[in-house]
């Protein structure tokens, strides 16, 4: 069981250990190969996790003969190109390739490149940087493992990771200056992934959730923000601001230590973003978003962040200026290695990527700009321990599995979700449509029919990630296509309310995805409150939704208000649809009709090891979180918050 005290600078050394000390006891290890010298075509049959036949990978380099061959019409550049290209083809089609080998010839070919392109010294980490890391108490052999001259499974993950990270933060952020960029990318996180209540996307029979890594999150739709270790769309937020070379940092007070707010570096000033409630926080006139010091220097900054009758926002006014202020950095194994530095360096044109980032570096960036308020720059635990956990407990990863069953590689929902994550929205959007509008579908294969109940759960993810679509096309309009992005607008909303026609109103004992329901009304209050139809805003941003994000909705709410203070009260939303026909809490466990597998047993009071979450809270008045009715009570990563769960 990973145990981590992060109230001492060695928070990481356990999880940190296990992420990339050990070998062989992950869940998934690469087949003890010999390494092969890529040739112009490489086969290799097909066998999946599970150790049934699968599709095969075939890939094809620019040249036929062995890179330890001389060609002169074949000069070694292009050859040495063409290992690379294959390589991160080989990964973009990972994901839809069950049952291949891509990312063992992936790693592969990596380490066949790099054993003719890179001295063993462009391995080493930097004076800066060993220190720090043996400051914090990370072991030699965790050092050591860093400073590998040979890749490996993981670090192929963390290049497929970054690949979608960068073509999705570098379409969003679109062209501007870095804060406008910025906004654009918290933007998206805020109303793409929508959150969810601690424990409501664990296993059916458990209230224990898997953390989750942003890849996970933002295919599902779905996070989670707990406690600053246990914070999913920040995570997605630094993920995404770093590919657009922006560091952000969790920002934490020691007067509020489970009270947090994403701190962004950006032309030298600390601006402040509150992933939890979806809103940066705004200067005095609301103009731009608002600095540390002005934060600190003005107490109606974050005066303005509490609600009138709900229960004290943080961190305030006095954490900020009173307290010991830390920074927590996404620092996870990946990016630490200078094997990801070398192979960063040698990225360039639609393969680019950032795949690497200096500790010492980043830790003198965050001092230069915070001194003399900042205490100390640590390695935050939640990449180090989900890393960790992948790789070493089945039980994690059978936790981590079961929301993204829904994305099994014979369904068609993958495909089409791929697609428009990574910008190919004509694709996207027709193959979302026909999911949709699907009559006698089959899977994948052709061949096997789709049972209704499965259709109605493909209805309600391909409707709910059709609004998203065309939302994110209003976001690409450029001005003088307003006329396109009124018309994806109006798709967009049309698509939320079918999913809240569909939707039931979701509880603890039905499925999870019934939470797009909240998603999707958030999602409508904003685009009307954007088109100046206050009272519509005001109607879908003060519906119930119990998390951190509905306090932010009912802020929002409260403002439209008094804009217009005299205007009449807003209709309250139609009721939802009963739940006639969905067996309850099957979520997408069920999805082929199969019995569930027997989950892993645990004592009763006390949760899984590495697992954190509660069970799903029930909404309190005006829709605002409260205590969870029974269950056991975790502690540490995922434990809730005093006074209730998910509380801002």
């Amino acid at each position: 069981m990973i145990q981590l005290k992060s109230a001492y600078p060695g928070i990481v050394f356990v999880g940190f250990f296990i992420a990339i000390g050990l070998t062989g006891c992950g869940v998934e290890k690469p087949k003890s190969a010999v390494p092969k010298q890529p040739t112009g075509v490489i086969t290799r049959s097909g066998v999946g996790r599970d150790g049934t036949s699968g599709a095969g990978t075939t890939i094809e380099l620019s040249n036929q003969k062995s890179v330890t061959e001389t060609d002169s019409t074949a000069p070694e550049v292009v050859q040495q190109a063409a290992i690379l290209d294959s390589v991160l083809r080989l990964l973009t089609t990972a994901g839809t390739n069950p049952g291949g080998d891509n990312f063992t010839i992936a790693t592969e070919q990596l380490n066949q490149y790099f054993n003719r392109n890179a001295t063993g010294a462009e391995f080493t980490l930097n004076q800066p940087t060993l220190e720090y890391l043996t400051t914090i108490q990370i072991p030699e052999t965790a050092i050591k493992a860093l400073q590998e001259p040979k890749f490996s499974i993981r670090d192929a993950r963390h290049i497929e990771d970054c690949m979608m990270y960068y073509g999705l933060a570098n379409r969003i952020a679109g062209n501007g200056d870095d804060l406008t960029r910025l906004r654009r990318i918290f933007e998206w996180t805020c109303r793409n992934v929508m959150l969810v209540p601690a424990g409501s996307l664990a296993p059916p029979g458990k209230n224990q959730q898997a953390q989750a890594r942003p890849y996970d999150c933002i295919l599902r739709g779905m996070g989670s923000e707990v406690t600053p270790a246990w914070a999913e769309r920040t995570w997605i937020f630094m993920s995404l601001a770093r590919q657009i070379r922006i560091d952000v940092g969790i920002l934490v007070s020691s007067r509020a230590p489970n009270q947090w707010l994403s701190l962004a570096l950006v032309d030298g000033k600390p601006y402040l973003f509150d992933c939890r409630v979806g809103r940066p926080i705004l200067s005095v006139d609301g103009s731009t978003v608002a600095t540390l010091e002005e934060a600190i220097r003005d107490p109606r900054i974050m005066a303005a962040m509490q609600l009138a009758g709900s229960e004290p926002y943080g961190p305030n006014n006095a954490d900020l200026a009173a307290g010991e202020l830390n920074i927590l950095a996404d620092l996870a194994t990946g990016y630490l290695s200078p094997r990801m530095r070398l192979l960063e360096q040698r990225l360039a044109g639609k393969n680019r990527m950032i795949l690497f980032r200096d500790v010492a570096d980043l830790r003198a960036e965050f001092f230069k700009v915070l001194k003399p308020r900042l205490k100390d720059v640590r390695l935050w635990e939640l990449p180090l321990e989900v890393e960790a956990l992948l790789f070493s407990n089945p039980e994690f990863v059978q936790a981590s599995q079961f929301p993204l069953q829904i994305f099994d590689f014979k369904l068609p929902l993958l495909a089409a979700r791929t697609d428009q994550l990574r910008g190919e929205s004509v694709d996207a959007l027709q193959k979302l449509v026909n999911m949709r509008f699907a009559e006698n579908a089959v899977l994948r294969d052709k061949v096997t029919p789709i049972s209704s109940g499965l259709q109605k759960i493909i209805d309600i993810y391909s409707t709910y990630f059709l609004g998203l679509a065309y939302l994110e096309n209003s976001y690409n309009r450029i001005a003088t296509e307003s006329e396109q992005k009124q018309a994806d607008l109006k798709q967009a909303r049309f698509f939320f309310n079918e999913t809240l026609r569909l939707t039931p109103e979701p509880t603890p004992e039905r499925p999870f995805f019934y939470m797009f329901r909240w998603g999707a009304a958030s999602n409508i209050g904003l685009i009307a409150q954007e088109a100046g139809e206050l009272p519509t805003a005001i109607r879908y941003l003060s519906a119930s939704y119990p998390t951190a994000q509905g306090y932010g909705n009912l802020l929002t709410a409260t403002s439209n208000v008094w804009a217009d203070p005299f205007g009449a009260s807003p209709a309250p939303l139609p009721p939802a649809p009963e739940d006639k026909n969905q067996p309850a809490n099957t979520g997408a466990q069920d999805v082929f009709n199969t019995a569930p597998a027997t989950p892993p047993t645990a004592p009763a009071n006390r949760p899984l090891p590495g697992l954190g979450g509660a069970p799903l809270n029930i909404p309190g008045p005006q829709g605002r979180p409260s205590l969870p009715t029974g269950g056991p009570r975790p502690v540490g990563p995922g434990g809730a918050f005093p006074g209730g769960i998910n509380k801002p």
